[in-house]
Protein backbone atom coordinates (compact mmCIF):
# COMPACT_ATOMS: atom_id res chain seq x y z
CA UNK A 1 0.00 0.00 0.00
CA UNK A 2 1.62 3.21 -0.43
CA UNK A 3 0.58 6.62 1.16
CA UNK A 4 1.79 10.46 0.60
CA UNK A 5 2.61 12.16 3.96
CA UNK A 6 2.66 15.59 3.78
CA UNK A 7 4.52 17.16 7.09
CA UNK A 8 5.09 20.68 8.54
CA UNK A 9 6.22 21.83 11.27
CA UNK A 10 4.17 23.14 13.88
CA UNK A 11 4.75 26.10 15.06
CA UNK A 12 8.18 27.43 15.46
CA UNK A 13 10.76 24.97 14.98
CA UNK A 14 12.39 24.00 18.78
CA UNK A 15 16.12 23.52 19.40
CA UNK A 16 15.05 19.49 19.88
CA UNK A 17 13.56 19.57 16.03
CA UNK A 18 16.92 20.51 15.05
CA UNK A 19 18.76 18.25 16.46
CA UNK A 20 16.13 15.29 15.39
CA UNK A 21 17.76 16.44 11.79
CA UNK A 22 20.66 14.04 12.08
CA UNK A 23 18.65 10.93 13.41
CA UNK A 24 15.95 11.58 11.08
CA UNK A 25 18.12 11.42 8.11
CA UNK A 26 19.18 7.69 9.59
CA UNK A 27 15.89 6.63 9.63
CA UNK A 28 14.25 7.54 6.65
CA UNK A 29 17.55 6.18 4.90
CA UNK A 30 16.96 3.09 6.61
CA UNK A 31 13.36 2.91 5.57
CA UNK A 32 14.63 3.31 1.75
CA UNK A 33 17.27 0.02 2.42
CA UNK A 34 14.15 -2.13 3.40
CA UNK A 35 12.13 -0.79 0.55
CA UNK A 36 9.43 1.13 2.77
CA UNK A 37 10.74 4.66 1.69
CA UNK A 38 10.30 5.26 -1.97
CA UNK A 39 10.75 8.82 -2.42
CA UNK A 40 11.47 11.80 0.25
CA UNK A 41 11.45 15.66 -0.75
CA UNK A 42 11.82 18.58 0.98
CA UNK A 43 9.93 22.03 0.72
CA UNK A 44 11.46 24.88 -0.83
CA UNK A 45 11.42 28.24 1.42
CA UNK A 46 8.87 26.01 3.90
CA UNK A 47 9.97 23.88 7.25
CA UNK A 48 8.30 20.38 5.94
CA UNK A 49 8.37 17.97 3.33
CA UNK A 50 6.75 15.21 1.76
CA UNK A 51 7.80 10.99 1.29
CA UNK A 52 5.74 8.27 -0.08
CA UNK A 53 5.95 5.27 1.95
CA UNK A 54 4.87 1.15 0.56
CA UNK A 55 3.68 -0.38 3.70
CA UNK A 56 1.65 -3.28 4.09
CA UNK A 57 -0.93 -1.82 6.15
CA UNK A 58 -2.46 0.48 8.35
CA UNK A 59 -0.94 -0.64 11.39
CA UNK A 60 2.49 -0.70 9.81
CA UNK A 61 1.51 2.57 8.53
CA UNK A 62 0.81 4.27 11.95
CA UNK A 63 4.42 2.65 13.53
CA UNK A 64 6.44 4.31 10.81
CA UNK A 65 5.00 7.44 11.31
CA UNK A 66 5.03 7.76 15.22
CA UNK A 67 8.47 6.22 14.96
CA UNK A 68 10.44 8.97 12.95
CA UNK A 69 12.01 11.72 14.95
CA UNK A 70 10.63 14.41 13.64
CA UNK A 71 7.08 13.04 14.56
CA UNK A 72 5.89 15.44 17.93
CA UNK A 73 7.42 18.57 15.71
CA UNK A 74 5.31 18.10 12.80
CA UNK A 75 1.77 17.69 11.73
CA UNK A 76 0.31 15.66 8.39
CA UNK A 77 -1.69 14.80 5.82
CA UNK A 78 -1.43 11.22 4.81
CA UNK A 79 -3.09 10.23 1.47
CA UNK A 80 -3.54 6.65 -0.23
CA UNK A 81 -2.63 6.45 -3.49
CA UNK A 82 -3.32 4.50 -6.41
CA UNK A 83 -1.61 2.72 -9.13
CA UNK A 84 -2.24 4.51 -12.81
CA UNK A 85 -3.26 1.25 -14.53
CA UNK A 86 -5.81 0.26 -11.53
CA UNK A 87 -7.44 3.61 -11.33
CA UNK A 88 -8.04 2.79 -15.77
CA UNK A 89 -9.50 -0.24 -15.03
CA UNK A 90 -11.73 1.31 -12.34
CA UNK A 91 -12.97 4.10 -14.69
CA UNK A 92 -13.50 1.77 -17.22
CA UNK A 93 -15.36 -0.39 -14.93
CA UNK A 94 -17.28 2.71 -13.85
CA UNK A 95 -18.03 3.64 -17.17
CA UNK A 96 -19.73 0.39 -17.94
CA UNK A 97 -22.20 0.75 -14.82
Amino acid sequence: MLFLIIEKAIGQIPKEALEASGRCADYFAALKEKGKLKGHYHFAGVAGGAYILDVESNDELGETIIKSPFYKYTSRDIFPLMDEQRLIEAEKIAAVN
